[in-house]
């Protein structure tokens, strides 16, 4: 039985792993199994597939290549689709008065990819690991900077947010767990792409392939 993992709907990279799988969306949010016949999909948060994978509790899964740097576990990818890019950004306050670089708290979900940033750059921060809403830090007193997804700019212009450097370009990958590479190393995307469109199609599973 494969079991094969894909970004649950409430996160950024769902839509654009959707694209790539060619499939519309699924109906039914609250549905996270769909049973095939040799295989099984398994919808769970982005930040846990890598983990999944590492753990050698699922077979194969989509995340971002952020996610799996960020995680340690890029090696694990096999496969990335760069035809859909986002930016993971060093961004500061637009209405701080505060210019210096160096000593600054900085909210991010990525504390291991902003910590290396910083000491590459040998800026002296402190690093804030949060979990979502990164453009909402810089109004709390002494954090005036993150580090996030930024996609078209939006949502850091709305925010009152400049952005001061990109740091990496990230984008929809997929990898395989070391016990799926060895019992199946014949499997590619198109193999996984028909395995999970066959799971969803199954009689009585509400989704739009």
């Amino acid at each position: 039985m494969i079991k094969i993992a894909i970004p649950s709907s409430h996160s950024r990279i769902h839509t654009k792993v959707m694209n790539i799988l060619k499939i519309q969306e699924l109906l039914n949010p609250k549905k996270v199994v769909y049973w095939g016949t040799d295989a099984v999909v398994l919808v769970f948060r982005p930040w846990d597939i890598p983990r999944l994978l590492k753990e050698n509790r699922i077979d194969f899964g989509f995340s971002g290549l952020d996610t799996f740097i960020e995680l340690g576990c890029e090696k694990l990818v096999f496969d990335r689709f760069y035809s859909d890019t986002s930016r993971i950004a060093y961004c500061r306050n637009s209405c701080s008065k505060n210019n210096s670089n160096n000593g600054l708290v900085v909210a991010t979900e990525y504390p291991s990819i902003s910590s290396r940033y910083f000491f590459e750059k040998e800026m002296k921060v402190q690093i804030l690991k949060i979990r979502g809403s990164a453009e909402a830090f810089p109004n709390l007193d002494g954090i005036s900077a993150i580090v996030d997804v930024v996609e078209t700019g939006t949502s850091t212009r709305v925010n009152h947010l400049k952005v001061c450097d990109s740091i990496m370009t990230t984008y929809p990958c997929l990898a395989a767990s070391e016990k799926a590479k060895h019992n199946w190393p014949e499997i590619g995307f198109t193999n996984i792409r028909n395995i999970i469109n066959d799971c969803l199609s199954q009689p009585g599973d509400e989704s739009s392939v």
